[in-house]
Parts: structure tokens; C-alpha cells; sequence
């Protein structure tokens, strides 16, 4: 017991250690990198202005009714003076270095839930790693993004693990980051939704019943807090929400904009690779419930951003590959596993 106990320590350390060494290494690299754009005069006025202006906190987002993100942001600022004298940025890079941290460490442990094996959980980090800094690579540090995808990888583990109880909380928390929280609860209900031959369907019933009736009100909780931050915030209230889509112009605007734009073939291309089409390459091998995140969830979240964003911006996609991930690196470890199969009893064969 023991043993296991500190088989377990030492794993969660390992672990830890490598989350950090990746997370401190792309965030030096990002601010070096986007400090080198602007003094060089390769990034457009209004990124340097920002980059530069963050320190400072003169420059105040339409985005500030996020107020769990934003509200993380300044007591790390605070903080941070209080007990070292540093300036802002500085905070500010420490706070998204330990959100990225808590990400990739999250990360592993929902790929373990997945079923994946530990070696290639730890490769699938390195992934996640590269996307994540490749996706940001467009508009300097944004800290609500990794918040939004650590609570997207809490309530992924939870729902996993069959923590119900804790869903809605996880979604109300989720919400005060970013209101594709609203998202969250089609994935709960795509990972349990029950249609199976060897229960009945009386049975089926209940326990599809229950998924949308938990889901249903994390929606509502969702759009709920959503609603009551846009209107708390009374110089960015519900006008903001209206200004927003006369500027993207939501709706087929949007649409139209977003698949005929090369620079949002190119960014995803660059973030990504292929690795988003694996499910589909692989599909023989995709387990019945990753053929359900890919069928449903995939689209379910894809289409929303088409009609009310620019997608140019590679980080919206960040949580799909999450949940993509982890059935891609079990098909291609089914498929090597088949071809050495194969490779044998060729061998014996001949």
C-alpha cells in the first residue's frame, strides 16, 4: 500500500515537473518573441500598443465583464507588488505560467481517463504544449483562455470519473471565464448518452433522462450567470453584446468571412497539423465513444464559433483537441499494434 502510495507522489511529481519545464519555456519564448516583433516593427501598432500598455493597465477590454479571469489577473498583480515590488507584466507572466501549468498537468491525468497509457499520455502533453503556444502566438498573453480550458479540462476529468454532483458548480465557475461554458453540458450528455442493446429500453430512458435533465440545468445556470454578468457590467452591458455582432457580423457574415478566409486555413494548419482529421483517418479504430465526441460534440461547438467569431484566432479550438486527442492516440497505438501483429505472423509464415 505504501509502495503504491508512493509509486502514486512520485508519478503526480514527474509529472508536475514536466508541466512546468514546458509551461516556463513557452512563456520566455512568447514574450520573447512578441517583445522582438514590436521593437522590430513586425507586429501591426495596435499589438505593441497592448503589449505595451499592459503594464500600465491603461487599456481596459471589452472582454472585462469575464471577472473570474479578470479578477485572477489583477490579485496575481497585486499580489506580486505586494510581496517582490515587480511590475505588472511580470505578474502577468507568472499567472498565465501557472495556468498553462495546471492545463498540461490536467491534461495527463484526463488522457489517463481516457485509458491512455502513461508514456503516450506524457507525448500527448507535448502536443498540447506546441498547440497551445502556437495558437497564442497571434495576440500576445491572454491569461482567460487558459483558464477556460483548465475548468473545460476539470469538467471533462469529472464527468469522466462520474462526479455529477460537481458539474454544475464546475459550469457556473466556467462561465465567469467564458460564455462558451454554455458548451460544456453537450459534452457531459454526448459522454453518457446511453444507447445500447444489452440494457433495456426502459432503462436507456432513465438514464438518458437523467443526462438531460442534469444538462439542462447547467445550461441555464450557464446562460443565467452569463446574462447577469453582461447586464451587471453597466458600461459594458448588453450594448457591448450588440456592438460585438454588428463588428464580426454574426450570422452568415460570419460564416461566409470564416470559410473563405486563408489566413484561418494557415493558423490551423499551423496549430494543429492533421492531427484533427486522425479520428476520421483512423475511424475503424475509434472507440464507440470518441466516434460520438467527434460525430457530435465536434460540430456542436465548431458551428457556434463559425456564426458569431472570427475564427482566425486558433485558440478557440483548443478544448476540441482535448477531446479528439486522447482517441487518436489510442487508434494509432491500435494501429501499430496491428501492424506488428501482422509483421509476426508474417514472419511465422514464411
Amino acid at each position: 500500500m505504501n509502495a503504491k502510495k508512493g509509486g502514486t507522489v512520485f508519478s503526480i511529481l514527474i509529472v508536475g515537473i514536466f508541466a512546468c519545464m514546458l509551461s516556463l519555456g513557452s512563456v520566455r519564448f512568447q514574450v520573447l518573441r512578441l517583445t522582438n516583433a514590436c521593437l522590430l516593427g513586425r507586429e501591426t501598432s495596435a499589438h505593441c500598443q497592448s503589449w505595451q500598455d499592459v503594464s500600465s493597465q491603461s487599456i481596459r477590454s471589452i472582454y472585462d465583464y469575464r471577472i473570474l479571469a479578470v479578477g485572477f489577473n489583477e490579485a496575481m498583480c497585486q499580489v506580486w507588488h505586494r510581496l517582490t515590488g515587480g511590475d505588472v507584466l511580470t505578474a502577468l507572466k507568472l499567472s498565465v505560467f501557472l495556468l498553462r501549468t495546471l492545463v498540461l498537468f490536467t491534461t495527463f491525468y484526463v488522457l489517463i481517463a481516457f485509458g491512455v497509457p502513461r508514456g503516450s499520455a506524457l507525448c500527448g502533453i507535448l502536443f498540447v504544449q506546441y498547440s497551445i503556444n502556437a495558437s497564442f502566438f497571434n495576440e500576445g498573453l491572454n491569461h482567460y483562455e487558459p483558464m477556460f480550458l483548465l475548468l473545460f479540462l476539470w469538467f471533462l476529468l469529472l464527468s469522466l470519473k462520474g462526479a455529477w454532483t460537481w458539474l454544475p458548480l464546475v459550469t457556473v465557475v466556467a462561465s465567469l471565464v467564458k460564455e462558451t461554458a454554455v458548451l460544456l453540458p453537450i459534452l457531459h450528455m454526448v459522454i453518457h448518452w446511453r444507447n445500447e442493446n444489452v440494457i433495456s429500453i426502459r432503462q436507456q430512458v432513465r438514464i438518458n433522462g437523467e443526462i438531460v435533465a442534469t444538462s439542462t440545468v447547467m445550461v441555464v445556470l450557464s446562460l443565467a450567470t452569463y446574462c447577469l454578468l453582461r447586464w451587471g457590467w453597466a458600461d459594458r452591458g448588453i450594448n457591448t453584446m450588440v456592438d460585438q455582432a454588428r463588428w464580426y457580423g454574426w450570422g452568415l457574415e460570419a460564416l461566409r468571412h470564416n470559410l473563405t478566409t486563408p489566413a484561418v486555413f494557415t493558423n490551423y494548419l499551423t496549430t494543429y497539423h492533421l492531427f484533427l482529421l486522425l479520428p476520421f483517418v483512423l475511424w475503424n479504430k475509434q472507440s464507440p465513444l470518441h466516434r460520438r465526441l467527434v460525430l457530435w460534440f465536434c460540430p456542436l461547438y465548431i458551428l457556434p464559433h463559425l456564426l458569431t467569431a472570427r475564427v482566425e484566432e486558433s485558440r478557440l479550438f483548443l478544448p476540441l483537441l482535448i477531446v479528439v486527442l486522447p482517441g487518436s492516440i489510442m487508434s494509432l497505438l491500435r494501429l501499430i499494434s496491428h501492424g506488428r501483429h501482422e509483421r509476426f505472423g508474417l514472419g511465422v509464415q514464411d
